[in-house]
């Protein structure tokens, strides 16, 4: 089988998720803001999508929406990395070394 390498920056990983995230709301064109953001050693996705013309969701301020927010993935602790790894890989890749 054929393999594919990737080799992704933090800014691609939001785009693919925040794309995918508003495809799987029913989105077509749409307006984003999304950050990763890493508390006590765990990587967090926060995003808010909307419809294109909501030019407010440029101005939220997601550090504010991660503290109120719930966690709402689909996935538990049980991930295939372990939060360290993870955070590690993250911090290699913001660093241009991976």
């Amino acid at each position: 089988m054929e393999k594919k390498y990737f080799k992704y920056n933090k800014y691609d990983m939001l785009e693919i998720i925040t794309e995918a995230l508003a495809v799987q709301q029913g989105f077509g064109t749409f307006n984003s803001n999304s950050k990763l953001i890493v508390d006590d050693g765990e990587i967090f996705f926060i995003g808010i999508i909307g419809e294109l013309e909501d030019f407010e969701i440029n101005s939220m301020d997601l550090n504010e929406l991660y503290e109120k927010m719930e966690y709402n993935g689909t996935h538990s602790d049980d991930a295939w990395l372990t939060d360290e790894q993870l955070k590690n890989a993250f911090d290699k890749i913001e660093a241009g070394d991976y």
